[in-house]
C-alpha cells in the first residue's frame, strides 16, 4: 500500500494526517509487535504439533493450516519491558475465560504541578535581603592602594582587603513529623528557588528530627547531629522552619527547644505550610502584632513586639509565615532593620510545653493534643490525588498559595483556592 493510498483511507475515516503524522504511523507500525499470543483452548493441543493432522488421518478441506512464525522485530527496543505484576495487570472481563485478561497496563512517568504558585515574586520578596558586607576570612588584592604604595615608596608590596560577600547565609529546617511528609516536594522547590535568587551566602536543607536533632537527609537511618551545629557566632545566619507545628514533638516541646536555641542566636522563622485560619490549631499559634528589631540580623530575643489583642505571651517571640510572596517580603524587611511592621509572632516557652504554654496564656485552657496515630492516618489520607489536586489548582488559580489547596490534617477536608487576607478565613471553612 502507497502512501496516497494511507492517506486516502484516513481521509475516508474521518482522520485528516497530514505528512509528519503518516511518518509516525509508520514507524511505529514497524517498531511495534504483532499481538500477544491466544493461549490455548480446553482440549486444544500446544506447540507445533497443534497444526498438524492426527496419525493415521489423512489431510481433508477442513485441515486447519500450520501456524505462521512469529514476526521478527524490525528495531531494538530502547527500554526492556518490565515485569506484569498484580498492580498493572488489568481485571478479566466478566464474560472472558479463567486466567484470560484483556490487556496489560504500562507505567507512566507524569510531571507533578509545582507547589509554589509564584517563584519569581517570592525571589523578589528577599531582595531587602541582598546586600554585601566585608569578608573576615578572605582577601583581595587591591591594584589601586598598591598601585600607589608602589608610586610612593617603592616597595612592591601587595595590599590585601577584605572581599565583599553577601550578608546572611540560610538553612532551611524541614519538619519530619508524621504529618509533613507531603509537604516534602514544597521543600525541594524552596531550595531551589533560594539557590536561584542569589541573596544568600549559603543555602543548606537539614531536616529537623522528632527528638529535636537535625540529619542532613529524611529517614531514621541518617545520624543526627546537635542543633547547635548551625549556631553562627557572628549573628550573620537566619534560619527558616518548614513545619506544620502539628506533630507530636511539637506538643512535648522537643522541636519548640531546638528552634528556640536558633532564635536565641540569630533571625528565625517558622513557615507554614497550612492556610492561616488553621494555625490556632497547632502547637504554635500566633498573635497579630505589630514587630521590629532594633538592629540588623538581630537575634530573636531582641524582637519588639507589641500585640493588636491582649498582652504579649512570656517566651522568646518566633514569626510564623505563610509560603507567600507578601509573607516572606514582610519577614525579609524585618530582618532588614526598619520601622515596625504587621506580623503575627509565637512565643517558644523557655521550659514545658509550647502549645499549652502559648494557649493557657491567651485562653487560660488547654486543648487536648491529637494523637500520633490519627496524625498519621490524616496525612495518609491527605496525600491520596494532591498531584491531581495540584494540576488542577494551578490550571484554575495560577498565583495560589501551596496552602490554599491542600487536605486539613485535622479533618480531612479540602479548601479552595480563594486569596484570603491574613486575618480572615477562607471560604469553605474547616474545622
Amino acid at each position: 500500500m502507497t502512501t496516497e493510498r494511507l492517506s486516502a483511507v484516513l481521509g475516508a475515516a474521518g482522520v485528516d494526517a497530514d505528512a509528519r503524522e503518516l511518518s509516525e504511523m509508520l514507524w511505529l507500525a514497524c517498531h511495534l509487535g504483532g499481538p500477544p499470543a491466544r493461549p490455548p483452548r480446553d482440549g486444544e493441543p500446544a506447540g507445533p504439533e497443534a497444526g498438524r493432522p492426527a496419525e493415521g488421518g489423512e489431510a481433508g478441506e477442513g485441515e486447519p493450516e500450520p501456524p505462521r512464525p512469529p514476526r521478527p522485530p524490525s528495531g531494538a527496543a530502547l527500554h526492556a519491558a518490565p515485569a506484569p505484576d498484580a498492580a498493572t495487570r488489568r481485571p478479566s472481563s466478566a464474560g472472558g475465560r479463567d486466567g484470560a485478561d484483556d490487556g496489560e497496563a504500562s507505567r507512566v512517568l507524569v510531571p507533578t504541578a509545582p507547589m509554589l504558585g509564584d517563584p519569581l515574586g517570592l525571589q523578589r520578596a528577599l531582595r531587602p535581603l541582598k546586600r554585601h558586607l566585608p569578608s573576615r576570612r578572605r582577601l583581595v588584592l587591591d591594584e589601586d592602594a598598591t598601585a600607589a604604595r608602589i608610586a610612593d615608596t617603592g616597595v612592591w608590596t601587595p595590599v590585601l582587603v577584605p572581599e565583599p560577600e553577601r550578608w546572611l547565609s540560610l538553612t532551611l529546617a524541614v519538619d519530619t513529623g508524621p504529618t509533613m511528609r507531603l509537604w516534602r516536594p514544597l521543600a525541594r522547590e524552596l531550595v531551589e528557588n533560594l539557590l536561584r535568587q542569589g541573596a544568600f551566602r549559603d543555602v543548606r536543607a537539614v531536616y529537623l528530627r522528632p527528638d529535636g536533632g537535625v540529619a542532613p537527609a529524611p529517614g531514621a537511618r541518617v545520624r543526627a547531629r546537635d542543633p547547635r551545629t548551625l549556631l553562627d557566632p557572628s549573628g550573620r545566619h537566619a534560619v527558616l522552619v518548614l513545619s506544620d507545628c502539628s506533630g507530636p514533638h511539637w506538643w512535648n516541646g522537643a522541636a519548640a527547644g531546638t528552634v528556640r536555641r536558633w532564635a536565641e542566636a540569630g533571625p528565625v522563622a517558622v513557615l507554614q505550610p497550612l492556610p492561616e485560619r488553621l494555625w490556632r490549631r497547632s502547637a504554635l499559634p500566633p498573635a497579630p502584632g505589630l514587630a521590629a528589631l532594633p538592629r540588623p540580623g538581630a537575634p530573636n530575643t531582641e524582637l519588639l513586639f507589641d500585640p493588636f489583642d491582649g498582652a504579649r505571651a512570656p517566651g522568646v517571640p518566633v514569626p510564623v509565615l505563610e509560603v507567600a510572596p507578601r509573607w516572606l517580603a514582610g519577614w525579609a524587611g524585618l530582618v532588614a532593620g526598619g520601622a515596625p511592621r504587621p506580623a503575627a509572632v509565637a512565643a517558644l516557652p523557655r521550659t514545658g510545653r509550647a502549645g499549652r504554654t502559648a494557649r493557657t496564656a491567651r485562653t487560660g485552657r488547654t486543648r487536648r493534643r491529637p494523637c500520633a496515630a490519627n496524625a498519621r492516618c490524616r496525612s495518609r489520607n491527605a496525600s491520596a490525588g494532591s498531584c491531581v489536586r495540584r494540576r488542577r489548582r494551578r490550571r484554575s488559580w495560577p498565583r495560589t498559595s501551596p496552602s490554599r489547596c491542600r487536605r486539613c490534617p485535622s479533618c480531612g477536608s479540602s479548601s479552595g483556592g480563594s486569596s484570603a487576607r491574613p486575618g480572615r478565613a477562607s471560604s469553605p471553612r474547616c474545622c
